[in-house]
């Protein structure tokens, strides 16, 4: 037992140096270790980069990690990126008719280094090409049905539909569409009886605007549906009126004139050949007043010639 106490005790110091502690981030370090190294910071006009790392445990029993927590390094100089030559241009998209073809260019010539700024524009380019051969005609065909679908409603009888595309080719350079439909439907029967379900009124619209803007006489409408819910498999339609109205008053309407009426017939007071001139008037009322309250003439004149 001698040997075995003394030989703890010899351990000790070494326990203690390996001696493994939580870090504030709740993840099992070593006394006095460095998190990892950050990136390296954009490029400074000095043509340097910095980096930095943290010590995990700091204290009195810790006194700090070895080592440096910064370092910097030489970046050089700001580098704009610049385009790289065209590349040849490819093959033309389509093997009849017209189509388009590409090229490519990369921004490596050289590349923007240290914060300096990508190239400007676009790393691909189109143009058309003609093949100069004409493509016969394609004729579309179907595709195979589709699978059937579920029955449109949970009860009663309803309806399966299926679908099919003009795919198998698609029709193509004048080529015929596919003749037909493109979807298909037979009845389907549940065996669920459908609950009868009676119908309810949705809530009123807002009020509709005064029919009249003066003089009183006017309406306003609302209007409600039954759809809240529909009726449903012999169920009721909802009770009452869709439709309500209600009498609106609106200020006294303003004296204004009536629309002129006809020009009457032209007036000589002489009709010869040397003196047909005349004159025809037209008149209009004054509504809501006098022919005083409102602006203007009651009368109108203008000259005419008569024919004698």
């Amino acid at each position: 037992m001698d040997f075995l106490r003394g030989a703890f005790l010899r351990m000790l110091p070494s326990v203690f140096v390996f001696l493994v502690i939580f870090s504030t981030s709740g993840r099992l370090v070593t006394a006095d270790t460095w998190s990892a190294w950050s990136e390296w910071s954009d490029c400074a006009v000095s043509g340097v980069q910095n980096r930095d790392r943290t010590c995990l445990v700091d204290s009195a029993a810790n006194p700090g990690c070895p080592g440096e927590s910064s370092m910097t390094r030489d970046c050089g100089p700001v580098l704009d990126g610049s385009w790289s030559e065209w590349g040849e241009w490819q093959n033309c998209s389509v093997l009849c008719g017209v189509g388009n073809r590409a090229r490519y260019r990369t921004c490596t010539s050289p590349a923007p280094q240290f914060g300096g700024a990508p190239c400007d524009g676009t790393s691909e380019d189109w143009e058309s090409c003609d093949t100069n051969i004409t493509c016969e005609a394609v004729n579309g065909r179907w595709s195979e049905w589709g699978e059937w679908q579920n029955c449109s409603i949970f009860c009663s009888v309803g309806y399966v539909t299926r679908h099919r595309t003009c795919t198998n080719p698609a029709p193509q350079y004048g080529g015929a569409p596919c003749n037909g439909t493109s979807e298909d439907w037979h009845p389907c029967d549940t065996n669920v009886t459908c609950l009868a379900v009676n119908g309810g009124w949705s809530d009123w619209s807002e009020w509709s605007a005064c029919s009249v803007t003066c003089g009183g006489g006017g309406q306003t409408v609302r209007t409600r549906s039954c759809i809240n819910p529909a009726p449903e498999h012999g169920g009721l339609d909802c009770v009452g009126d869709e439709v309500e109205t209600n009498s609106c008053s609106s200020s006294a309407c303003p004296p204004m004139w009536s629309e002129w009426s006809s020009w009457t017939t032209c007036w000589a007071a002489e009709c010869t050949a040397e003196m047909n001139a005349g004159l025809k008037f037209r008149s209009r009322v004054c509504q809501g007043g006098t022919n005083e309250q409102c602006p203007g003439q009651f009368m109108d004149r203008t000259e005419c010639t008569q024919e004698c």
